[in-house]
């Protein structure tokens, strides 16, 4: 099912998958590749194909509910060039602005929406979202580093 309104059959199913995820408090996975988790960096490479995860429903769900600030972030970064094609996937983003957890993804919602889905606002949202991630990664690697071992 590939609707003009931009979500698919695919799209549908993984977002039933990324409910069941969270529910049971499992990582996400990529599809038909059980043992590679989905990392937000994964997210904000748009050369990689990333199955039903590429559709808005998905990254909509991870964007609103993902428990980890930069997960959220890249997801809403992916959907953010999606979501000014169809009214009714523009319509899930401003949800998804209105229900996230995550003050950042708000934000980003915001500021693309206020901006119309400029390309550049987008842009300017990617890039930032990058920074947030790299970050996160390097305060992570740093506490790993100082912690003792048990």
């Amino acid at each position: 099912m590939n609707s003009s309104l931009g979500i698919t059959q695919q799209g549908l199913d993984t977002a039933l998958e990324v409910k069941e995820h969270y529910r049971h408090g499992r990582p996400l996975c990529l599809r038909d590749d059980g043992d590679r988790m989905l990392l937000p960096e994964y997210l904000l490479n748009p050369d990689l194909e990333l199955r039903g995860y590429d559709d808005p429903l998905p990254l909509a769900m991870v964007a609103a509910r993902d428990p980890e600030p930069p997960m959220a972030l890249a997801a809403a970064a992916r959907l953010s060039p999606l979501a000014g094609g169809a009214r009714l996937i523009g319509g899930v983003y401003g949800v998804l602005g209105e229900t996230t957890r995550h003050d950042l993804v708000r934000q980003c919602v915001s500021l693309v929406t206020d901006a119309a889905f400029d390309p550049a606002a987008i842009a300017r949202v990617r890039a930032h979202a990058e920074r947030i991630v790299v970050h996160t990664r390097r305060e992570y690697t740093l506490a790993l580093s100082v912690c003792p071992a048990s």
